[in-house]
């Protein structure tokens, strides 16, 4: 997932952090790419983004949930399935 943040009538840079699981890329620019954690935790359920420039910051709540029963994952693999068919 995608965030972005535009400082508008500045030049400060935009560094960003995260507070609770997952991880971002890149920690600095106009736009990071949150990366959720590899595997559920039940204890853990939020994250927090903060994009911070100079004296001005930003921050996102991401809610984290469990996959649904019985839902795919997203992994592709053409030589299995097909070229239109999602796999486990």
């Amino acid at each position: 997932m995608t965030f972005s943040a535009t400082n508008i009538g500045a030049n400060d840079r935009i560094n960003w952090t995260l507070d609770g699981p997952g991880t971002i890329s890149p920690a600095e620019g106009r736009t990071t790419d949150y990366g959720p954690p590899a595997s559920f935790d039940s204890s853990h359920t939020t994250a927090t983004l903060t994009a911070t420039a100079g004296i001005l910051i930003a921050a996102a709540r991401i809610t984290l949930t469990p996959p649904l029963p019985g839902s795919q994952t997203g992994i592709w693999d053409s030589s299995q399935w097909g070229s239109s068919n999602w796999g486990p």
